[in-house]
């Protein structure tokens, strides 16, 4: 330990110091001279030590995130850089924050940022954070289970398929009366269901009996055609609002093959959310191409241009991921956009 002590706490004879260099504990000559001895501290001098060190903790982590190995720090960096969130990059909220302190110091493998739209909302701060599940240890799992506050019925679940499960993903997205929290389970092929590529766990951290489960099922061979089919469906009698998704798989079709871009419908039980996720990263498309097929759907939903602008702003150089709509389970359709920072690798 330097001398450059950070924190110190004393009591009957023992000093507890630590700080960048370590921990370092201390005992008077007393008690030293005295092998094999237990040496105890009363119980309000024990509390008053694991409060500072618990506050030393959290300060550390708000800081650097949670330091789960040696690596962790070059992990925390790679995430940071891939997102652009993180130290120096854009601003998250306290919930936000707690949950990509939690999961950025792992080996991620997948990193997205998204926007949803809704009639007369942006919702900007939303991420997805994906990590194979085999380089997930049994430990660290069921420490992201209890800090995410996992409903029990979730963490059943969630351990019942692990066998079964290829990749977990991560989510937050935070709207304005509040944050939710996102598991999803990605499976081997045929591991659970037919099609059934995702199982998604969503819940309310301050109410977690706002919980719902989402169904992602990949639908093959569709093609364009049958794309649009599907696309119609989902939206049903409102075909314009099916015009910003049909435009954008129409500039990816250009770019890239049918086959290429991945076709997903979800449903959810209980409520009327139906909706599609295409994957399109094969098309490599930018923010940039679609800017104005966004920007006017933004309009038609009656977004404030300035909320667009801003978002727009964030995007500069971004990649697009995947785009998602229909109608969410408040019954309001929607669009979502994933896309990825200038600066992260190619997924």
């Amino acid at each position: 330990m330097k001398e450059d002590r950070e924190n110190v706490f004393q009591a009957r004879g023992c000093t507890v110091a630590w700080g960048s260099g370590g921990l370092l504990l201390q005992f008077a000559p007393a008690a030293a001279d005295m092998p094999g001895r237990d040496f105890a501290l009363p119980a309000a001098s024990a509390a008053g030590l694991l409060r500072q060190l618990n506050e030393a903790v959290h300060a550390a982590e708000a800081q650097h995130g949670v330091l789960w190995s040696e690596a962790s720090l070059r992990f925390g960096e790679e995430s940071d850089r891939r997102t652009g969130l993180g130290s120096g990059g854009d601003m998250l909220g306290p919930e936000g924050a707690q949950m990509y302190g939690l999961l950025k110091n792992l080996p991620l493998n997948g990193y997205e940022r998204s926007f949803k739209m809704q009639p007369g909302r942006l919702l900007p701060e939303r991420f997805l954070l994906g990590i194979r599940r085999d380089a997930l240890l049994p430990e660290q799992f069921a420490e992201i289970v209890d800090r995410l506050c996992i409903p029990a019925p979730f963490r059943a679940a969630l351990a019942a398929a692990m066998p079964r499960t290829s990749f977990l993903h991560f989510g937050h997205e935070a709207g304005d009366g509040g944050s939710v929290r996102k598991v999803y389970q990605e499976f081997i092929p045929g591991g659970v269901e037919p099609d059934l590529l995702y199982l998604g766990y969503k819940w309310d951290p301050a109410d977690p009996t706002r919980r719902m489960v989402s169904r992602y099922r990949l639908l093959h061979g569709l093609g364009r055609d049958g794309m649009r089919a599907r696309i119609g469906a989902v939206h049903g009698a409102c075909a314009e609002d099916m015009l910003a998704t049909t435009a954008i798989v129409d500039l990816a079709l250009a770019r890239s093959s049918e086959d290429a871009l991945l076709y997903v419908e979800v449903s959810e039980e209980g409520n009327p959310r139906l909706s599609y996720d295409i994957n399109l990263y094969a098309a490599g498309l930018r923010i940039a191409d679609v800017a104005t097929i966004i920007g006017a759907k933004a309009a038609r939903l009656g977004i404030l241009p300035g909320a667009w602008e801003a978002q727009l702003g964030r995007m500069r150089g971004a990649r697009i991921g995947h785009v998602s709509g229909g109608t969410g389970r408040d019954g309001q359709s929607f669009l979502t956009v994933y896309w990825l920072p200038r600066t992260a690798p190619a997924s």
